[in-house]
Parts: C-alpha cells; sequence; structure tokens
C-alpha cells in the first residue's frame, strides 16, 4: 500500500485528498462514526506502518498506531457522528451522509478535502464534496486506512464511556449484536443508547414506539 491514488487525484488537480471510513454501522447499540483522515504531504516519504483497522489485532495495539499516525507532522483528521436515536429517525444511510458532513465542518476552510476517497462501492449520501468510492480502499489508499483506524479507536473509547450499555458486555462487543448482549437485551430491555430499528424482534410491543 502506498499513496499512489492519493497522487493520482492531486495530479488531476485536487489539491486536498482526504481518506473516508466509519465503523459501527452494523451495531445495534451506541452512534455511526465516520472519519475523515488527510496527509498533506503523503506522509512525506515515511513508511507506512498501518493499515485497514480490522487487520490490526488488539484493542491496545490500535491505539498505538493511532497515536504513531498524531506523531505524523503532515497527517490531520477529524471525526462526526450519529446517535442511535437519529439512526432511528431518519436510517443509516442518512447517518452515514450526516456523520460524515459534521466530520467535514469541523476541519478549517483551508484545509477541507477538494476530493474523498470512500471505502466501498457507493458514495455518501448527502455531501458536496466530490466522492470517489474504493472497494477495498482500505487495503489500497493508506488515507482510507487511516480513517478507518481513526473511527475505530474512537468509536470504541465513546462506547466504552457509556455506563448504561456496561451491563450488556460493550466493553468487548462495542455494541453489537453478540449473542451475549442480545440474551441481556431479552433479559433487561433497551437503553436510549439502543437501536430500536435494529431490534424490532426482540422488543416488546411498547417498546417499538
Amino acid at each position: 500500500m502506498d499513496f499512489s491514488l492519493e497522487r493520482r487525484y492531486a495530479s488531476k488537480g485536487f489539491s486536498v485528498v482526504g481518506g473516508v471510513d466509519e465503523v459501527g454501522r452494523g451495531a445495534v447499540a451506541g452512534p455511526l462514526f465516520v472519519a475523515v483522515a488527510i496527509f498533506e504531504n503523503f506522509c512525506g516519504g515515511c513508511d507506512i506502518f498501518w493499515t485497514d483497522s480490522k487487520k490490526i489485532n488488539g484493542e491496545n495495539t490500535r491505539r498505538k498506531v493511532f497515536m504513531k499516525l498524531l506523531d505524523i507532522p503532515d497527517f490531520y483528521w477529524s471525526v462526526g457522528w450519529v446517535e442511535a436515536w437519529e439512526i432511528d429517525e431518519k436510517g443509516i444511510m442518512w447517518g452515514l451522509g450526516e456523520a460524515l458532513d459534521r466530520a467535514l465542518n469541523k476541519i478549517r476552510e483551508e484545509k477541507k478535502p477538494t476530493i474523498l476517497l470512500v471505502d466501498g462501492k457507493l458514495p455518501f449520501t448527502g455531501v458536496s464534496t466530490v466522492q470517489r468510492p474504493i472497494v477495498k480502499g482500505d487495503s489500497i489508499s493508506p488515507s482510507i486506512a487511516a480513517a478507518s483506524v481513526v473511527a475505530k479507536v474512537i468509536r470504541d473509547i465513546y462506547v466504552a464511556s457509556l455506563s448504561e450499555l456496561i451491563p450488556y458486555g460493550v466493553m468487548t462487543n462495542k455494541g453489537y449484536g453478540t449473542k451475549y448482549h442480545l440474551e441481556k437485551i431479552q433479559e433487561e430491555g433497551i437503553t436510549i443508547w439502543h437501536r430500536k430499528t435494529f431490534l424490532s424482534k426482540y422488543l416488546k410491543e411498547g417498546e417499538r414506539k
């Protein structure tokens, strides 16, 4: 993996190339996070020590990679997220675009990407910045891979802080629908951090409203 993809778009006149990835799309609890990662000078020739977050074994290792990314002088990033109740009201596809838009809005105007390389087959909806979907982009683009690390580390920290979810095993399942998590939902019901629309078959009639 190298910055050839980013350089290709830079050569076409895109002054700032950003990588985008999300985490939490399939979770039954907790927010959906989207991260934007930008290497202003394409890492200045540094060694690419990171990869897609799913290929990094262990939470502690991912955090160490994240901290090393922060040491790269030309690297900057942003995250945006939408909460469970927002996903219930407006849907996951809206949530993806909205979370990305929120992340972009946190970036200073002069630093905002002019093109976004996004992991997957489809662009994010409702986002005005030019996008290029890249299938398996987190294995091809260092910017997308870095975004995957940022999104995963920040979301894991956020979700672990939600005390209402601790009895549901959030410290290990991070809000995903593991067997233990689903069993606890049937025993204890849901919290404000759960996505009702993802759990309809586990809810009593009164809880679905």
